[in-house]
């Protein structure tokens, strides 16, 4: 898929293919985070499986508007004849349909688009006259990518009741059940049934569950339930950071169901490779609530664990309650407080994430971050054989965490100074057999390190040698 921005801070024009590993590096305040959230606003709207949909007004209430004309067309002409199929007011009380998103994609061949206007980008970022009333972002999905992912709704329309119930069904689990009392007459609950479809239509985009690990998550780890009973979630954060909040206490429910680990080899890699310990939530003398239980000695609260526990709880308990195949993890620098040596490890397990069918998008000022990247980018490329015997000398020991050239975009945020404009340049020719990630971003400031030294210090330093 295609991402489009337009006056996004100091970005006039950028685009930016979205694949299952798609890197932002560049300076500081060069909208890096800014276009990361309108890629998790687009999301947002195409899928069921996210905390923030949580009922019937969320589901309604936020669609966007389908883009291109064509494909609205046909997708609103499927609609109209599976509504206009059915008996109508007077000649039964009550009427079924189940009916397959798939259906109601039927005849879409060409790209699908969704934008974001300037308000949307406002309310998503908590921001007012900061951002340009022409802003937008827009995502662009081919036709396969958005026939991939099928679901199901059974629908009834109670005629004398004046209800409308149905059960939202993607592969074997139910999404949602949802039962809403309307007014006026039959007709009127038609014309409602077709905004659903349209919902349906719309979500389940092949993008799966969505969630979005942000900056702040590292304080949010220890405050979280605090902030939400105080009422602090939407009032003043941007609507990501809100949202992780929710997915948080989500996951405690899952937590309490007791529901089996969603991808266990990978907790086993973050906790015995990275973390030294497992995260989770633990009833303890203050109640339920997230705790780090390392190797040895007892477990510790959030607050009181290290930083980098803080900056990855919450990509362990997704990694416990909500991950699989078809989802995206978009991530505000995971190399947040680790040691090189941590980040080292922390980037082969998003690349494992990548080769499990997760989406991984994320920002980075890490130069250890990048290399290796193409480091397990070079190593895809070996044959089976050398990748076995290379794999061993990787931090998780494992030829998972090898990446696909073709899966792999990175983008460098650039400025010539502080007011400028920012251009968004790609530095990753995948198509090239050889090629690697442009890491000059952080070269430029080692040569300038180098340099400083032999050029400013090393002559004027009283050890240095006598001709």
């Amino acid at each position: 898929m295609k991402l489009r921005v337009r006056n996004l801070g100091r970005i006039e024009d950028a685009a930016l293919d979205i694949r299952p590993l798609t890197v932002f590096v560049g300076k500081n305040n060069t909208n890096k985070t800014w276009v990361a959230y309108a890629l998790y606003g687009l999301l947002r709207h195409l899928t069921w499986r996210s905390p923030a949909v949580v009922g019937l007004r969320s589901m309604g209430a936020t669609l966007i508007k389908i883009q291109t004309e064509a494909v609205r067309k046909q997708v609103f002409a499927n609609i109209e004849r599976a509504i206009d199929g059915l008996p109508k007011e007077g000649d039964v009380g009550t009427v079924e349909l189940e009916v397959s998103r798939r259906a109601l994609l039927e005849g879409v061949d060409e790209p699908t688009e969704f934008t974001l206007v300037s308000e949307h980008l406002r309310k998503l970022l908590h921001l007012e006259g900061e951002l340009s009333r022409e802003a937008s972002a827009t995502l662009e999905v081919s036709a396969a990518e958005f026939r991939e992912r099928d679901a199901t709704v059974a629908m009834l329309l109670g005629y004398v009741q004046r209800n409308l119930r149905m059960q939202w069904r993607a592969e074997k689990d139910e999404i949602a059940t949802i039962s809403v009392q309307l007014g006026g007459d039959g007709e009127e609950l038609r014309k409602r049934a077709k905004v659903f479809l349209r919902a349906l239509a719309q979500r389940f985009s092949s993008m799966g569950s969505l969630l979005l690990l942000p900056a702040e998550r590292k304080a949010l780890a220890s405050t979280y339930r605090e902030m939400e009973a105080l009422g602090q979630t939407s009032d003043s954060l941007s609507t990501p950071v809100s949202s992780y909040v929710t997915f948080l206490r989500s996951a405690e429910g899952q937590w309490r169901k007791g529901v089996a680990p969603a991808m266990p080899s990978a907790i086993g890699y973050l906790d015995d490779r990275i973390l030294g310990g497992s995260t989770d939530f633990l009833s303890s003398g203050a109640g339920e609530r997230l705790m780090f239980s390392p190797r040895s000695g007892p477990s510790l609260p959030m607050h009181a664990a290290s930083s980098m526990v803080r900056s990855l709880v919450g990509l362990e308990v997704y990694l416990r309650y909500a991950a699989r195949s078809g989802d995206t993890l978009i991530i505000d620098e995971p190399e947040m407080n680790a040691h090189p040596e941590g980040q080292v490890a922390l980037v082969e397990l998003i690349a494992h994430l990548v080769n499990q069918g997760i989406r991984v998008v994320m920002t980075t000022h890490s130069p250890y971050v990048v290399d290796h990247l193409n480091n397990l980018i070079g190593a895809r490329r070996l044959s089976e054989a050398d990748q076995d015997e290379a794999a061993k000398k990787f931090r998780l020991g494992t030829r998972t965490c090898f990446l696909r050239a073709e899966d792999v975009a990175a983008y460098d945020f650039v400025a010539e100074d502080d007011a400028s404009p920012v251009r968004v340049k790609s530095i990753f020719p995948a198509e090239d057999p050889s090629a690697s990630i442009d890491w000059d971003t952080f070269g430029r400031t080692s040569d300038y390190l180098s340099s400083l030294y032999t050029s400013e210090i090393l002559p004027r330093s009283p050890w240095r040698e006598s001709p």
